[in-house]
């Protein structure tokens, strides 16, 4: 003795059931979007007929990467960035869109005004400090003449 079902099956789960599978579908689209990387590459344009390529701007958190997990309290933060020391550039950071930016320290090769390599580290004491859960991390250069940034 077998048991027979006739018709779409679909119709025969209760009403709460289906609600309960169209939410969970639409929350697993919604989350696949925040899973989506995205990655930029700038360019250097040449600039006339003169053999002189002007940089683009540009700065890039390294540490932590997207998605790393740390604990919250002390949050050290490093990156990098187009500038160099024959530029007036600085770089700046902020946790959750907090103002005001925070300036980070320069260690590039070049001394206390290369920003090529940067770091700034936030603890109890900062004006900002990470939250348990999800950080958003923020850095921008900063640039006094930025027409000046170039290379031969």
């Amino acid at each position: 003795m077998g048991i027979r079902m006739i018709g779409n099956h679909a119709n025969n789960l209760p009403l709460e059931s289906k609600r309960l599978v169209i939410v969970i579908l639409i929350f697993g689209i919604f989350a696949s979007f925040n899973w989506i990387n995205y990655t930029y590459a700038q360019e250097a344009k040449l600039s006339g007929t003169h053999n002189t390529t002007q940089q683009q701007h540009g700065v890039m958190i390294t540490s932590p990467t997207k998605g790393e997990q740390v604990p919250v309290g002390e949050l050290k933060i490093s990156g990098i960035s187009t500038d160099d020391d024959s530029t007036d550039c600085q770089v700046s950071v902020n946790i959750n869109d907090l103002k005001p930016l925070v300036n980070a320290t320069a260690t590039g090769p070049g001394g206390v005004n290369d920003y090529s390599n940067w770091t700034i580290t936030f603890d109890k004491d900062s004006p900002q400090t990470i939250k348990q859960g999800i950080n958003d991390l923020s850095s921008k250069l900063s640039c006094v003449n930025p027409s000046n940034v170039t290379r031969n």
